[in-house]
């Protein structure tokens, strides 16, 4: 299988808003915070509930989904090639793209059923890959040897009743280009994502983990609730990771910064908000099933309806928009 990682940030919406917890995949809290900073000079009056948790929105989901199609396109290599080592793939060379893996503390077992589709299981989580378009390199000697090399990665990632998304990603060693169309469930409302990335990345691996440096454009939509977002962002990534399905569960995990600067444009309750070169650095790590997710720093502005609305800051590891005295954390739903 060509390995799974072309550098798009791993993300599914797939997955890191549904699996880790919308609100720190986002850099926001569910809950309130303390005001931070000063209201924007001549800034428009307050928006509406609905439409501060557009913002929120706009702000964090992206992100959200780029850091599951992370995850997610590492997951599936691993569960391709883990399948493959235990069919024998080194005698037959038949590359197993069905069955399901099983991942506890004491390591991964592998069943052949089902036969249409390959299952990773780990703790509750159930994840359902099908459709999946790659190759085996068998010169390569770990599966994380796949995240730097040339290829091309398509398949479709399912939580049942949670998330759903077809993640088509080609990589030439320096170049790639990464979609994901798909939808996502937060705080009961669906909403539908389309996002392509265009950018570079390098990188090396070794047999138990990987790491990674990535600069791409990141454009298309979000709509749901009400919400139309049309995303403009600009991300840098930096990951290193130690996910091998051959460690045990307590020693799998990675971290990971983001620095971002969003330049989005937001539709809902009747007016457009821009948010106006928006910078955001977010440090994350996960390990044994444990994650963390903190917001280090966020400045920038936001416009409504092309007049000053409110500033961007941060209250502890909160980001917030600060308008006519009122602060509004920008964080997804629960």
């Amino acid at each position: 299988m060509r390995g799974a990682g072309s550098y798009w940030p791993w993300i599914a919406v797939v997955l890191a808003a549904s699996c880790n917890g919308g609100a720190e995949a986002a850099g926001g809290a569910p809950g309130g915070a303390a005001a931070a900073g000063t209201g924007a000079g001549g800034a428009a009056a307050a928006a509406p509930a609905g439409d501060a948790a557009a913002l929120g929105i706009a702000f964090g989901l992206p992100r959200a989904v780029t850091a599951a199609v992370q995850s997610s396109r590492s997951m599936v290599v691993e569960a391709v090639w883990f399948a493959c080592a235990q069919n024998g793939f080194a005698l037959t060379g038949q590359v197993t793209k069905t069955g399901t893996v099983t991942v506890t503390q004491l390591g991964a077992q592998y069943a052949p059923a089902p036969a249409d589709k390959l299952v990773v299981q780990i703790g509750d989580q159930v994840h359902e890959f099908e459709a999946i378009d790659a190759t085996v390199n068998p010169q390569a000697d770990s599966a994380t040897a796949y995240l730097q090399a040339p290829h091309r990665l398509a398949y479709l990632h399912r939580l049942r009743g949670k998330a759903e998304a077809r993640i088509d990603e080609q990589f030439d060693g320096g170049r790639f280009e990464s979609s994901v169309d798909g939808w996502t469930e937060l705080g009961g409302v669906r909403y539908e994502v389309a996002l392509k990335a265009r950018g570079g990345a390098q990188g090396n691996s070794g047999l138990d983990g990987a790491e990674s440096q990535t600069g791409y454009e990141l454009a298309g939509t979000v709509r749901g609730g009400g919400v139309e977002v049309d995303v403009r962002e600009r991300h840098g990534y930096s990951y290193a990771s130690a996910v091998s399905l051959g460690l045990l569960y307590s020693q799998r995990g990675w971290a990971s910064r983001f620095d971002a600067t969003i330049g989005s444009t937001v539709r809902a309750g009747g007016a457009t908000y821009r948010f106006a070169d928006v910078r955001v650095q977010t440090d994350a790590k996960e390990k044994g099933g444990r994650r963390s997710e903190d917001v280090v720093s966020t400045s920038g502005a936001i416009l409504r309806d092309e007049k000053p609305f409110a500033t961007v800051g941060q209250q502890g590891a909160v980001a917030v928009a600060v308008a006519a005295g009122r602060t509004m954390p920008l964080a997804l739903p629960n």
